[in-house]
């Protein structure tokens, strides 16, 4: 399953792309974009709930990220949200690359990037 999330920033289109492999009840999600998509971050999230956390609905999550590369938090955030949403173990890698990026598109990729982790919720929860 492939989901994409296309936006505009100063006369330019952008896109982020995620790739949903299934591997039994997990899920591995490949997420892209920008000029060179690639893996900048891995991570992992595994839903803890029961005996270890008193019956809470929570998720744990690590992170490993490639030296010089900066999508580790993203990662990290998306594993353990979808995680804990889906109920079941996560690993999400993110690699976005755009030549020159400038701080205010920083944000607006983070903000897309978030848009995209909403919407890979609802479509797994709805299936």
């Amino acid at each position: 399953m492939i989901e994409t999330r296309s936006f505009r920033y100063q006369d330019r289109d952008y896109r982020l792309q995620a790739e949903i492999v299934s591997c039994g009840k997990d899920l591995c999600i490949l997420v892209s974009g920008g000029d060179r998509p690639h893996i900048g971050a891995a991570a992992l999230g595994v839903w803890t709930c029961g005996a270890f956390n008193s019956g809470k609905n929570t998720a744990t999550s690590s992170v490993i990220s490639v030296p010089g590369h900066k999508e580790g938090q993203l990662a990290l955030e998306a594993a353990e949200q979808l995680s804990k949403i889906l109920k079941r173990t996560v690993v999400v890698t993110v690699g976005i690359h755009i030549k020159g990026i400038s701080p205010e598109l920083i944000d607006k990729v983070v903000e897309e990037f978030h848009g995209l982790v909403a919407d890979l919720s609802e479509t797994l929860l709805a299936r």
